[in-house]
């Protein structure tokens, strides 16, 4: 039988991308890794990732992240994510945020000018720094590389394309991968700072770092920076009868 407990969240968001955190009021999460508890939540529990994910409190762009007991004994915090489809590995803006977070909550111990957070993720232990005046985090991205450039395909209408393929295999994959790309075109040098753009204007500039060559692939990692901003504290609950409070979704 499915069971709604009350359930506190805390809502951030980066570059407008928003993150609900979910602090307290789940039901006991069974594993000993982070890989455990994920796929007893995906059997067991849900239908409350549904609850908070969805609409009426959620929306198809909603990207959570689940609080757990760490399983490493060098991490700060442990971190279920999920999303309207599903679970996720990583979110590089959703790190940005939760290392605010943990700093604001006395998760970690401060230190200037900058504090270190450990933060498990399904993908691994990601190590996140903020700066505890201005609250402006940083990560450093798994690699990527570029394995294709302007490889000429031809479409079903004949017409001939060039494309480059590059692996996204990243925290920010969608950043970390274009980075690749631009660095293999030398449009950019290890050290550059690029300077993005959002559909919300937000602006950002990954910073190339350099990583020894893979196969001659140009293999590269990426400095994302940002700053999590808080939205509000919310306790969130199914009232007697409400089967639409379940949740649904609009795609």
């Amino acid at each position: 039988m499915e069971n709604y407990p009350n359930i506190h969240v805390v809502d951030m968001h980066t570059w407008g991308e928003p993150l609900r955190i979910i602090t307290a009021g789940y039901p006991k999460i069974e594993g000993d890794t982070i890989l455990e508890k994920r796929r007893f939540v995906t059997q067991h529990l849900d239908h409350l990732r549904k609850f908070l994910m969805f609409e009426p409190r959620g929306h198809k762009e909603m990207y959570g992240a689940l609080l757990v007991e760490p399983s490493q004994p060098n991490a700060d915090i442990a971190v279920i994510f999920m999303h309207n489809d599903g679970y996720s590995a990583m979110c590089g803006l959703a790190v940005i945020a939760l290392g605010r977070y943990a700093l604001d909550e006395g998760l970690v111990e401060c230190h200037f000018p900058k504090t270190i957070v450990k933060i498990e993720c399904p993908c691994g232990l990601v190590q996140v720094e903020v700066d505890p005046i201005t609250y402006e985090s940083s990560f450093i991205s798994v690699p990527a590389f570029a394995s294709i450039l302007k490889q000429e395909i031809e479409l079903e209408s004949e017409k001939k394309e060039k494309v480059d393929i590059y692996y996204d295999r990243s925290a920010a994959g969608s950043i970390t991968s274009r980075m690749a790309q631009a660095y293999a075109s030398s449009i950019y040098h290890i050290g550059e700072k690029a300077n993005f753009k959002n559909v919300v204007n937000s602006e950002f500039n990954p910073e190339i770092y350099p990583k020894n060559d893979l196969a001659s692939l140009n293999e590269v990692q990426v400095k994302v920076t940002g700053k999590g901003f808080y939205i509000g504290h919310s306790t969130f609950f199914l009232d007697v009868g409400d089967e639409l409070g379940k949740g649904f979704l609009f795609k």
